[in-house]
C-alpha cells in the first residue's frame, strides 16, 4: 500500500507540520513516554496496523493521559478517520 502523507490526508499546513515526525523534538518532555506502555497502560499501536479489518493506521495525532489518537484510512470508504485508543482499565 502507498504511504499517505498528512497533506494528502487533507490536513492543513499547521496540522501537517504537527503530524510530521521530523517536526517533533525527541527531547520534548511532553509525551506519554515508553513507561506508559505496560499492562494497564497504553496499547501499542504501529503504523500500518489494521483495526476491525477496516482502519489502517497512518500517523499518530496525539495523546492524553487516558488515550492516544491516530489518523487512519478507512479501507471501505477511502476516507480518513481519527481512532482513539483508550488505556486498559
Amino acid at each position: 500500500m502507498p504511504t499517505i502523507t498528512p497533506a494528502a490526508a487533507g490536513l492543513n499546513a499547521q496540522q501537517a507540520a504537527y503530524a510530521d515526525p521530523a517536526q517533533v523534538d525527541p527531547n520534548e518532555s511532553d509525551g506519554e513516554g515508553d513507561d506508559g506502555y505496560v499492562n494497564g497502560g497504553y496499547h501499542r499501536v504501529k503504523l500500518g496496523d489494521v483495526y476491525n479489518n477496516r482502519y489502517r493506521v497512518i500517523h499518530k495525532l496525539g495523546w492524553g493521559h487516558f488515550s492516544t489518537v491516530w489518523l487512519c484510512e478507512d479501507n471501505n470508504s477511502g476516507g480518513y478517520v481519527a481512532l482513539k485508543v483508550q488505556k486498559s482499565a
